[in-house]
């Protein structure tokens, strides 16, 4: 009886130590992949996570890791790809735009500093340059905005007198209110 009383807490004692041992290493599998995790957030890398010891479960959640790392590497990419594009395009449609627009604004310079046209025709004439102008600041504001998207400038806040727009804005409306007969 004292035989196997001795063998059974062997047997116990062994399974312990093998239990152990199991935790031990799946205890510095975790703490391996945390570190991993850590270097891959810091640095936006294309390292894949790997599985030291084998273990059912952790390699299931390495393998599911590695597929979302994937598929955001992809995501970045496909980001990365549209946004030079939209950059090539904001560019193209900068000299594509703008060379027929100062062609536009120098045939109405000549055509309202030339004396054959009539009063009604020059107005005319300031109401295309008028739109001109308006597109050239517009296609501006446009570029602005997209080298602010880009990180290329870099905003600078102050305080406005937000009354003071308004009004001006208001102000800026008033023949129009005055010839659809409201009162502003």
């Amino acid at each position: 009886m004292k035989f196997g009383l001795g063998l059974y807490a062997g047997v116990i004692t062994l399974f312990l130590i093998i239990f152990i041992w199991v935790y031990i290493l799946h205890k510095r599998q975790v703490r391996t992949l945390r570190e991993k995790l850590k270097y891959i957030q810091q640095r936006t890398s294309h390292i894949q996570l790997t599985v030291d010891f084998p273990s059912k479960d952790v390699t299931e959640l390495v393998d599911t890791m590695n597929e979302i790392f994937s598929f955001y590497q992809q995501q970045l990419i496909t980001l990365e790809k549209k946004e030079i594009s939209v950059k090539e395009t904001i560019t193209n449609l900068s000299h594509d735009l703008r060379t027929p627009l100062t062609v536009i604004r120098g045939y109405t310079q000549i055509l309202l500093n030339a004396e054959v046209l009539d009063t009604e025709e020059k107005d005319m004439i300031e109401i295309i340059n008028e739109r001109v102008n308006a597109l050239n600041i517009l296609m501006d504001q446009l570029f602005e905005f997209a080298r602010l998207e880009a990180g290329e400038i870099e905003l600078s806040y102050s305080r406005v007198n937000l009354n003071a727009i308004l009004r001006s804005v208001a102000v800026s409306f008033y023949q129009v209110f005055e010839d659809k007969g409201i009162v502003p």
